[in-house]
């Protein structure tokens, strides 16, 4: 159960879930405008590439809010995910130089 108390994948998805907020932000300043929506689409791109492989189309902009919050958790999950991985990736690397 190591991997469900990552330091390292809590502060991806913590970065992740701030860049969303941002992202939203600079939308809600935008909106109306041309490419309002592009911040909130480079920021769940993994959420966009995952639901077009997945359903073959995806409804994403920043005025369904659904949406949003949907790829805010799909993305802090995944972010979660890497970063316990490259933690206990590292924390076994680390364990095999000290043990020598």
């Amino acid at each position: 159960m190591r991997a469900l108390k990552s330091t390292t994948g809590a502060a991806l998805a913590a970065v992740y879930v701030l860049a969303f907020v941002a992202a939203y932000f600079i939308y809600r300043e935008n909106a109306g405008q041309f490419l309002a929506d592009a911040p909130i689409m480079f920021v769940a791109l993994p959420y966009t590439l995952t639901i077009l492989e997945v359903f073959g189309s995806v409804n994403l902009s920043g005025d369904n809010l659904r949406e949003v919050v949907a790829a805010t958790l799909f993305c802090a999950v995944l972010a979660y995910a890497i970063g316990a991985i490259v933690e206990t990736i590292a924390r076994a690397a680390f364990g095999v130089l000290r043990a020598r």
